[in-house]
């Protein structure tokens, strides 16, 4: 007689309550229930119909019929309200350690999937499985591997992961016993044809591998894990191209280039160990796994991630603090700060000092009223989210700055991260979250200060030195407006990339913005084919800061300035398309050709739209004031050449159309902001030094200067402290009556 069958199997429900059916194959067995963790027998009350639960239940069923028992069959029906923040759609694989583990003595036999979708994990053979510790962490269970031998078999399938997949497993590493010691071993043969493998690769780092159906190999890397310890680990892939991989909620690691997911049934899956025979066989502990057959939404990786934290005591996300890293113009500010965990509470500080559980607790938003960095965690139960950082950089002279679609800005004095003076990460202060980051210390750029107008700048070296920004950069269809503070310092080859948004090798797709000579520089637009258009410029100089911008209108329209000057346009450059863009680098080129900028970069912004005159105007004002750049506008002709002058003569300074220009006369520089405007000739009339600038757009040439002569008894100069008040005695000629 077959066991009777319970609806619904071990699950795990976040409300309650849950409706429980029993069914036999026989319609003249009574099938016997109990709820209370005893066996049942043919003493045990009557199943009579479906029955609710509304706490975590055990319910076991046997079916009698003349004297006759078939097997018990139980179901662990879990009521946890905490599992809410847990998206089902998708979940495909759900391995608890306190549900659904089957065990011989200590050994597990099999581990049943929670999900609905029939993936049970089992081992029959003894000598093969691992164990079952109670007490493992905050009081729960976990399986635990030995490295040797011991294993767990998934069913044949695991097949259609076109929307991606999202892995999330909470471990404790014990050692690694080979490298690529495997977590989780999807795929097909010894040759991991089609594979997806998660693995240990040494002892702090672990990856998320890709195969094609030749068993070619790709991966994303993060060196985010430690042994000894439980941490999440969290592999996402959007099936294509993007992996991304996550330790305790945050980011270590994310590649554009993955090979996609092949759509194929997988028939050698498992936990624990590769599919082949090479011993690849993982030690250490393992709670909880989930498995999605797509890749999550930000908003559902968060709600999973905050499952975990509170059911581990494991580190969460840190809080979020809204206005990040930003530029404002004005105050006050107000900021808010919030965390995914609900019942966590959060400590902040404005001082710069990290935050404590004995800092001020946030009970609401509150304003600031200067630049201010501000720092917060999450704590609950002891346990604390590592740290947030925002810095709210107070700029008066940003506020006229449209903010409207940009898309990034980065500036070489807020958000950036070092370790020693190398540059792991540039903090997009815009809000789009268009972070550059280097990871590899080898191919750190470095910052220096001081370097313009006391300012600092990132230095790039030209020979493999470079940031690299998260994928997307997709819709330019409104057109792009980039202006970009830099200074070349050398020309290592043609096509050295200044920035470069793209897809792959061939640079489908591309936005790239390169110099072309040491004198030239120029923008390429690319199809989806990588057919090719640039506009160009001859402005450009070596070893001298310049702004230079590169404005389009997303179809066919491009033209460049340099420091407010145009110096090439072209109504014929190629659309750019709306796609993702998963390649994107500042510094290099996607290719692979390694085309390294040399030079330093004081400031990026760049918008998802052409910006108006006016308000191109407006952000090469700022730029020019802040950078006190110059040389691309013509400095002004003093028509009277310096020297001894015998009396007294007019001086006219003529400058380029369309500029302003000031003027001094007692010795001073003039600048944006200081000397006299010109308005007409000018009287010399006594020893002065007449020195003058071309303005344009807020960008000066440099001074032209002359210095006159004459003779100080005739001709001295004013005296400030000569009060006397001018005296004019004037002797008319009689007129004849």
């Amino acid at each position: 007689m077959d066991a009777p069958r319970i609806s619904p199997s071990f699950s795990v429900f976040a409300t309650s309550p849950q409706e429980v059916t029993i069914t036999s194959d026989d319609p003249s067995a009574t099938i016997r229930v109990t709820t209370d963790g005893s066996t049942p027998d043919s003493s045990s009350p009557a199943y009579s119909g479906p029955f609710s639960i509304t706490t975590s239940t055990l319910v076991q069923a046997v079916a009698i019929d003349s004297g006759v028992s078939s097997l018990v069959t139980a179901s662990y029906i879990q009521i946890d309200d905490s599992t809410s923040s847990v998206t089902r759609d998708g979940l495909m694989t759900w391995l608890k350690s306190d549900n659904g583990v089957i065990t011989s003595s200590s050994n597990v036999t099999k581990w049943i999937d929670v999900s609905g979708g029939g993936n049970n994990a089992a081992q029959t053979n003894s000598s093969y499985q691992p164990t079952y510790v109670t007490g493992a962490i905050n009081d729960l269970p976990a399986v635990s591997f030995s490295g040797s031998d011991q294993f767990l078999q998934l069913p044949a399938g695991y097949a259609d992961f076109t929307e991606g997949i999202s892995i999330f497993v909470a471990m404790k590493p014990t050692g690694v016993t080979a490298e690529f010691a495997r977590i989780l071993n999807f795929g097909n043969n010894t040759n991991n044809a089609s594979g997806i493998v998660l693995c240990e690769i040494t002892t702090s780092s672990y990856a998320l591998y890709t195969c094609d159906s030749g068993g070619g190999l790709s991966n994303v890397l993060s060196n985010d894990f430690t042994l000894n310890s439980y941490q999440l680990i969290e592999a996402l892939s959007d099936g294509v191209s993007i992996g991304t991989l996550f330790t305790n909620s945050v980011e270590g690691a994310q590649n554009a280039s993955m090979f996609s997911i092949d759509n194929v049934s997988r028939p050698g899956n498992y936990i624990g160990k590769d599919t082949g025979s090479f011993g690849l066989f993982y030690e250490g502990e393992i709670a909880e796994i989930l498995i999605y057959d797509r890749e999550l939404s930000e908003s559902e990786r968060r709600g999973v991630e905050v499952y975990f934290s509170i059911r581990y005591s494991l580190p969460g996300r840190a809080p979020t603090i809204t206005p990040g890293y930003t530029i404002v113009g004005a105050v006050p500010q107000t900021v808010t700060i919030t965390a995914d965990d609900s019942g966590a509470t959060i400590f902040y500080t404005t001082s710069g000092d990290d935050p404590t559980p004995d800092s001020t607790e946030y009970t609401g938003p509150f304003d600031i009223y200067a630049s201010t960095t501000i720092k917060a965690i999450a704590v609950r139960s002891s346990v604390s989210t590592p740290i947030a950082t925002a810095v709210i950089e107070v700029d008066p002279t940003t506020a006229e700055v449209p903010r409207d679609d940009i898309a990034i800005w980065l500036r070489s004095d807020v958000g950036v991260m070092t370790s020693s003076s190398n540059v792991t990460n540039w903090i997009d202060s815009s809000g789009s979250g268009n972070d550059a980051s280097q990871s590899s210390e080898a191919n750190q750029p470095t910052i220096v200060t001081d370097v313009v107008n006391s300012l600092p700048a990132i230095v790039f070296s030209g020979s493999g030195q470079y940031l690299q920004l998260p994928a997307g950069l997709a819709d330019f269809t409104a057109g792009i407006s980039i202006f970009i503070i830099l200074e070349p310092t050398g020309f290592p080859r043609d096509f050295v990339r200044i920035f470069q948004f793209g897809n792959n090798i061939n640079n489908e797709s591309g936005i790239i913005l390169c110099e072309l000579t040491s004198t030239s520089y120029g923008l390429f637009t690319l199809d989806a084919s990588g057919n090719e258009s640039v506009v160009e410029s001859g402005l450009f100089t070596q070893n001298a800061f310049q702004l230079i911008e590169a404005i389009g209108d997303g179809a066919s329209n491009a033209t460049l300035y340099t420091n407010g000057i145009q110096g090439g346009t072209t109504r014929s450059m190629i659309a750019i398309d709306n796609v993702i863009r998963a390649g994107n680098f500042i510094g290099v080129d996607t290719s692979g050709d390694n085309l390294f900028f040399e030079g330093q970069i004081a400031e990026i912004l760049i918008y998802q739209r052409e910006l108006t005159a006016a308000e191109q105007g407006i952000v090469e004002l700022y730029l020019g004031n802040r950078y006190a750049v110059s040389g691309a506008v013509e400095a002004p002709l003093i028509t009277l050449p310096g020297g001894t002058l015998l009396a007294p003569s007019q001086v006219a300074i003529c400058g380029p159309l369309d500029a302003t220009i000031r003027f001094t006369t007692d010795g001073t520089d003039p600048g944006l902001d200081s000397g006299t405007e010109y308005v007409g000739p000018l009287l010399i009339y006594f020893s002065q030094t007449l020195k003058a600038i071309s303005i344009i757009s807020g960008f000066a040439s440099s001074i032209s200067s002359e210095t006159y002569t004459l003779d100080s008894v005739k001709y001295p100069a004013p005296v400030s402290s000569n009060t006397t008040a001018l005296s004019i005695n004037l002797d008319l000629p009689t007129v004849a009556q």
